[in-house]
């Protein structure tokens, strides 16, 4: 899932507000009651995806979008008033380019016109991965086309030895109690490179268990491959 916010005059940096009556317009019922209870919005499951702000196209022409995360919201009689940060990993959006990709984001034409604030019931990064919008460094190592996410799948990432044989069992007896499937890159072998099979349970799992282990010259080798996995599976 993801935010849309679109202003009519432009976002103030770092907070802005928004009329009550335009919060979680264009948006699922069932998606608007799990991010408002009882009247109160849900500070803690909106800051939990990621968002889009950008302006109406009917001003701005074609104005900048930027993608960050909204920290807190606060409610009163006539305004939503929320404090957000932008993601400066990400260069910025133009509603051109959102209008390119708007059948996958769930983004209507007219909403480029309106000020509202939508919740989209879509995979925001998943969708700049396949435009390869210029932002995202597609890695060279492993591929990521055509991976299907698995809502039942439990992916553990740890060492593969005997000393953490116990601690295995333990979790695919617990996964296997609540009937979802828990697997290890040693349980696959889908592909002839490891690391492709790894990003792809990765990616798949709906849960990732890890055992931390410092490898400090693995990790270094890994950090820029791994960037994008990162940012998809942390929002």
């Amino acid at each position: 899932m993801y935010h849309l916010l679109v202003s009519g005059c432009g976002w103030k940096k770092g907070s802005d507000s928004i009329p009550s009556d335009r919060v979680f317009e264009y948006t699922e019922d069932a998606i608007r009651n799990e991010f408002k209870l009882s009247g109160q919005l849900n500070s803690q499951k909106i800051a939990s995806i990621p968002a889009i702000l950008t302006s109406e196209l009917i001003y701005y022409g074609n104005p900048a979008a930027d993608i960050g995360v909204i920290h807190s919201v606060k409610i009163s009689s006539k305004s939503v008033s929320f404090s957000y940060s932008v993601d400066s990993d990400f260069p910025r959006l133009t509603n051109e380019d959102l209008r390119s990709m708007s059948n996958d984001l769930g983004i209507e034409d007219f909403e480029f016109n309106r000020t509202h604030w939508a919740i989209k019931d879509v995979d925001l990064f998943k969708v700049l991965i396949k435009h390869r919008f210029p932002s995202i460094v597609k890695p060279t190592i492993f591929n990521i086309d055509d991976i299907c996410t698995e809502s039942n799948l439990v992916a553990v990432m740890m060492p593969i030895n005997s000393e953490f044989d116990n601690v295995y069992t333990t979790l695919r007896k617990a996964s296997n109690d609540i009937k979802m499937k828990c697997l290890r890159v040693d349980d696959i072998w889908e592909d002839s490179i490891i690391m492709q099979d790894i990003f792809s349970l990765i990616y798949k799992a709906r849960i990732v268990l890890c055992e931390i282990v410092l490898i400090k010259t693995q990790m270094c080798f890994m950090k820029r491959e791994f960037r994008i996995l990162l940012d998809v599976k942390l929002y």
